[in-house]
C-alpha cells in the first residue's frame, strides 16, 4: 500500500506543457555545469512550480516562477526538501504553495 502512494505522490502534475517546460529549464540548469540529473515529481499550479532532483549522491528540490515573457525562472534551489512556508517566503501565493507541497507547513 504504501509504494502505490509514494508512487502516485511521485507523477507530475499540471499541464503537460508546462511540466515539461520547467523539466526542460532544470535539465538546462544543470547542463551547464556538466552534471547530469534524474528530474521527478514536477508539480505546476498556474505561474508556480516545484520538483525534485537527484544528482549521483545527492538531491533536493528546485521551485519556478513563470516570468511575465513566458519562461520559467528558478528562484528556489537546494538539498532537502521545501516547506510550503518556504515558497511563501519567497512571493508564493499560500493556496498555491499548499498545493506545491501539499502536507507540509505552511
Amino acid at each position: 500500500m504504501l509504494a502505490v502512494i509514494a508512487l502516485l505522490l511521485a507523477l507530475d502534475t499540471g499541464a503537460p506543457a508546462d511540466v515539461s517546460a520547467v523539466r526542460t529549464a532544470e535539465t538546462a540548469t544543470w547542463s551547464k555545469n556538466g552534471a547530469h540529473v534524474k528530474i521527478s515529481n514536477v508539480r505546476v499550479v498556474g505561474d508556480w512550480a516545484v520538483l525534485e532532483w537527484f544528482s549521483q549522491e545527492s538531491g533536493g528540490m528546485s521551485a519556478y516562477h513563470r516570468t511575465t515573457d513566458g519562461s520559467w525562472k528558478r528562484f528556489m534551489h537546494g538539498g532537502g526538501a521545501f516547506a510550503a512556508a518556504d515558497l511563501e517566503k519567497q512571493g508564493c501565493p499560500a493556496t498555491i504553495a499548499r498545493q506545491l507541497v501539499p502536507g507540509s507547513p505552511g
